[in-house]
């Protein structure tokens, strides 16, 4: 694990109003690291605020909404970026970091475009490197940070399954159990547990799938007309690109969804491939074998792209 920078822990010490905020569409990983970061710095005395856009509704298991802040006259001393990879996805809180003497912390392939940076992309999510930020400034684990954590890390390894996982997560989650968390309960509705509706939504759009054998990928596609008769919405999908990794025989797994705006998100996941390669190319970034691009074409059109590129790139059986 990477050394916690001076800079980081000397910067969030001299700050008191600190503002927190993770990716537009949170995930797991993202609120966790929000909630757990506004909790620990709630126990140093400081005044932390979060900025959170639209969620998830099973992420509401999360302690932690209380330091939501909805105010537009924020000025912090200081802004913290948690999960976000570029400064964009910031959303709608993106002029505040700018305007604002900054933190960025994150596990994804990362520029660096904080005043001040902590970027490990040999962590398993966040909240892991969040763990160390908290260690170094003297902060004492609690249940609520520990459950926000843990909610972080087992979301970001799909249940520890994923290559991410490394023996410091493993270290870091039993300390956080040592906290005595509902482990389980956060581990089954985090990742298993949907509504009776919500799973025939789920099973639509997997069994709707479509391989392209000449180089073993699977996709399927969430227009936003389908996602509307399923009465179903974006964030009752999670795991539905994860899913498709069952499929021994592919080696990418593509989940493309349409949203409100007309543009597409792609999820890209593999076990062989650098994907990451692939999202560069089309502007986006994450993860060596978890990926994600936001495109300006339909779906459909977005995967026919991604499909030419990687025949052209990468090459076919």
């Amino acid at each position: 694990m990477a050394m916690v920078p001076k800079e980081i822990t000397n910067t969030i010490l001299s700050a008191h109003d600190i503002v927190i905020s993770g990716h537009i569409n949170g995930d797991g990983d993202s609120i966790g690291s929000c909630f757990a970061m506004a909790h620990a710095l709630k126990s140093m005395g400081k005044n932390p605020m979060v900025l959170l856009e639209d969620y998830p509704s099973k992420y509401t298991i999360l302690p932690g909404f209380d330091f939501v802040n909805k105010s537009k006259n924020l000025k912090p001393d200081l802004f913290i970026a948690l999960d976000c990879g570029e400064e964009s996805r910031l959303g709608k809180a993106v002029n505040l970091f700018r305007n604002s003497p900054n933190i960025v912390i994150d596990h994804h392939v990362n520029e660096g475009y904080g005043d001040h940076n902590f970027i490990n992309t040999n962590a398993s999510s966040t909240c892991e490197i969040v763990y160390e930020v908290l260690m170094a400034l003297g902060v004492e684990i609690d249940a609520n940070i520990a459950f926000c954590l843990y909610a972080g890390i087992v979301t970001d390894t799909g249940g520890f399954r994923f290559k991410s996982t490394s023996p410091k997560t493993m270290e870091i989650t039993g300390q956080l159990l040592k906290q005595d968390i509902p482990f389980a309960f956060i581990y089954e509705r985090l990742i298993y547990q949907q509504t009776l509706h919500q799973f025939k939504g789920f099973l639509s759009i997997i069994g709707d799938f479509t391989i392209v054998p000449d180089i073993n990928l699977v996709y399927t596609i969430a227009t936003l007309e389908k996602m509307r008769e399923l009465g179903i919405t974006r964030g009752d999908l999670d795991g539905v690109v994860t899913m498709f990794k069952r499929i021994k025989e592919m080696d990418v797994a593509v989940f493309a969804y349409e949203r409100e705006n007309g543009t597409t998100k792609v999820s890209l996941r593999s076990d062989t491939i650098n994907v990451n390669e692939i999202a560069q190319h089309f502007g986006g970034g994450g993860h060596k074998y978890a990926s994600g691009i936001d495109m300006d074409s339909s779906p459909k059109q977005s995967i026919e792209q991604i499909v030419e590129w990687i025949r052209q790139n990468i090459g076919t059986n």
